[in-house]
């Protein structure tokens, strides 16, 4: 999951990202800053992607290993609750802003008041 944040934010921004974890969990950080179109992209590409794949092997496996596929894709949509609500708050943001993701902090600049 976070590896797909880090391949984005990287894709991005031409950066390489930045891996570690806190003691609760893992994540992915970047010293780049994003447009609001790309913070949304990076946000919410691994449940998308994963989701996607998982989805498929689910129907691929056998039936011996369907509670093992199932149980990760729950695991990966879990651990993507965060992801969505950040990518749901960036939405209603105005379009001009940059947003700036550490990983374990994000900060969000606009010219723009709201």
């Amino acid at each position: 999951h976070e590896l797909v944040h880090g391949a984005f934010m990287k894709h991005l921004s031409g950066r390489r990202a930045d891996y570690g974890f806190t003691g609760l969990y893992p994540y992915a950080g970047s010293r780049a800053y994003f447009s609001k179109k790309d913070d949304i992209i990076i946000s919410l590409a691994p449940v998308v992607i994963l989701g996607t794949a998982l989805a498929v092997l689910n129907f691929a496996t056998p039936a011996d290993w369907f509670w093992v596929v199932y149980l990760t894709q729950t695991v990966n949509i879990s651990g993507a609750v965060g992801d969505g609500y950040v990518a749901c708050r960036i939405c209603g943001m105005p379009p001009d802003i940059l947003v700036h993701d550490a990983g374990v902090s994000m900060t969000i600049y606009s010219r723009t008041q709201k």
